[in-house]
């Protein structure tokens, strides 16, 4: 409280007590229009800052006082003092304040006043009355201001999605809210500094489309930035490494590329098909799983897709192939030129539809196969007696599988063709005969050539003996008939047959 003493000199002194302080302020006296006299007091009151900007305080009524200009709260000049005046008996003291920001007086004589700009009168009783006084605290806010969002787009999902995110602007400092559009909720404001602050930002499920955000602050609420949520397409799948197995194989790795794939990324099992598991998305172009190729599954193509909380891909093609033949064997694994040679085929893995045999070089033809099992095909190679001597590379090839291992299948001379006896020698017109020829060098494809008399029934017995049904042409001539034998590309020497 201020107590205050006069008397009725033009000059007196006037103590004032300030919670108990004693003051001593000299009251100028002027003569009024009445006859009396009116005291002017000179008072002063600190002025403090405790806002984030800088401004001047100024007071119109005071008498050649210069205006109070405060720095930012904790700066040199985050206070200073202001004398006041009275400009006449029962005034009141302006404060105007100055800067373009605008301030608000938090305490002061009467309550706060605030406002972008204010005045707030100072008021005073003259005479014996008391003086309540207080220091002015001025607040010079700057409005926030927001410049950046990081990130400043996100997407929604299935089930709300978190983002975290960074706010950078001016004057944050006592940030209380965080307001975004569109149905977005805030949480967990941190104020990093006077320019940054972070917000979690949930989004709800499905949510799309363009939203504002915006900062409030005690000195107001910032311009609007904005946020886009987008709701993902489908994942897209370009390319599959590797894009074959074998049925019944182990497991291995499989490394998509593609676009949209997250944490929910999958392949639906499908019964009788290929199997994936064990997914690691390492980016969201980048995802490997493991596949499962079961044995006995259907071999051909196989569809692939990816299926994520957003959709279904584009399906790439997974090749499943047979185990490969295997041969181990040929029997017999050699031929003589201008032979024709049943061969059986001896290994694993060969199956009844589309198998091949194959061949190198020229000169062997292979007839239609007879698939007999799994392990066994027979064949019959065609060596032409003209090829060339030595070996032929023989593999087997099965669909969806592969080309087995190659054996070698020789092609050989056949050897030197000789006849030495017919028995019986001779027979008369007309007559069906059987006989038995020795010699050397019988074999396969063996035929015997005799003018005037029809084979048949021909027998290689063994390399050594052949036996053969001959029956004379009623037509023919007497005596004795040249008999040669042939064997691909070597005839035997002459010996005689006689009819009579």
């Amino acid at each position: 409280m201020f107590g205050i003493q006069s008397s009725s000199s033009r000059r007196r002194m006037v103590r004032l007590s300030v919670l108990g302080l004693a003051f001593a302020i000299w009251f100028q006296g002027c003569s009024c229009d009445d006859g009396s006299t009116a005291l002017f007091p000179k008072i002063s009151v600190p002025v403090k800052n405790v806002g984030n900007g800088s401004g001047t305080v100024d007071i119109p009524q005071a008498n050649n006082e210069k205006p109070c200009t405060l720095g930012p709260a904790g700066s040199s000049t985050a206070s200073c003092t202001v004398t006041f005046e009275d400009a006449g008996a029962g005034g009141s003291f302006l404060l105007s304040p100055t800067p373009s920001t605008g301030s608000v007086f938090v305490a002061w004589v009467g309550g706060p006043c605030s406002g972008l700009p204010t005045t707030c009168g100072l008021s005073f009783t003259q005479g014996n009355g008391d003086f309540t006084f207080a220091d002015v605290t001025v607040d010079f806010s700057i409005p926030p201001t927001i410049t950046q969002i990081d990130p400043s787009s996100a997407n929604s999902g299935t089930a709300p999605v978190n983002v975290n995110a960074t706010i950078t602007g001016t004057s944050l400092t006592g940030a209380t809210a965080v307001t975004v559009t569109g149905g977005i909720t805030t949480s967990n404001i941190q104020v990093v500094s006077a320019t940054q602050l972070t917000v979690t930002l949930t989004i709800p499920a499905g949510n799309s489309g363009s939203k504002t955000v915006t900062v409030t602050t005690p000195a107001g609420t910032t311009n609007g930035l904005s946020f886009s949520v987008s709701v993902p397409p489908p994942p897209a799948l370009t390319s599959m490494t590797p894009s074959t197995g074998v049925s019944g194989s182990p497991a291995f790795d499989v490394t998509f590329v593609g676009t949209g794939f997250d944490a929910t990324v999958t392949i639906p099992a499908i019964p009788g098909t290929i199997q994936f598991s064990n997914f690691r998305v390492s980016s969201p172009t980048q995802m490997i799983a493991t596949v499962t190729v079961p044995a006995g599954i259907s071999t051909g193509s196989h569809g692939v897709a990816v299926t994520s909380q957003f959709g279904t891909s584009n399906s790439l093609t997974f090749q499943v192939t047979g185990p490969l033949p295997a041969l181990t064997s040929l029997v017999p694994n050699s031929g003589e030129l201008g032979a024709v040679v049943p061969v059986r085929l001896l290994g694993s893995n060969f199956v009844a539809v589309g198998t091949t045999v194959n061949v190198s070089g020229t000169g062997i033809t292979v007839s239609p196969l007879t698939f007999v099992s799994s392990t066994e095909v027979d064949a019959t190679f065609t060596i032409s007696p003209t090829t060339t001597l030595g070996n032929r590379n023989v593999s087997i090839t099965a669909p969806n599988a592969g080309t087995s291992n190659v054996l070698p299948f020789n092609v050989v001379a056949p050897p030197s063709l000789t006849l030495t006896s017919i028995t019986p020698s001779g027979a008369a017109f007309g007559q069906t005969v059987n006989v038995t020829i020795v010699g050397t060098g019988f074999g396969p494809g063996l035929t015997l050539n005799i003018q005037g008399v029809s084979v048949s029934n021909l027998v290689v017995v063994d390399s050594t003996h052949v036996t053969a049904t001959f029956t004379i042409a009623g037509d023919t001539f007497f005596g004795d008939h040249a008999l040669t034998a042939t064997r691909g590309s070597v005839t035997s020497n002459t010996i005689l047959f006689n009819i009579v």
